[in-house]
């Protein structure tokens, strides 16, 4: 039904938790679990569970590394967990001003 959320089991709720612990990404849980990345993000906050916007020095250094060898964003996104499209900013944000 469209503008209807669906619902989560208590299974898929825990499921989705352990996902988020085990250093999935909440765009990769949502789309696991057919929500919204807001739906996932609101479970995962009534769980208690503190989740971390921050983009880590580590993840920033790595990201940069594998561009300056030839990486696209999508490709870094995928292997540091983060979305292309916060791959791109981070590069902009830290990167060698060409």
């Amino acid at each position: 039904m469209p503008g209807q959320a669906r619902r989560l089991s208590a299974d898929e709720l825990d499921a989705l938790v352990a996902g988020y612990l085990d250093g999935r990404t909440v765009l990769q849980l949502a789309a696991e679990f057919r929500v919204s990345r807001g739906v996932a993000a609101e479970h995962l906050k009534a769980r208690c569970v503190v989740m971390s916007p921050t983009v880590l020095d580590a993840e920033t250094k790595r990201a940069l590394k594998l561009h300056a060898e030839g990486l696209s964003a999508n490709r870094i996104g995928q292997l540091i967990r983060r979305d292309p499209k916060t791959v791109r900013s981070m590069i902009r944000r830290n990167g060698p001003n060409d």
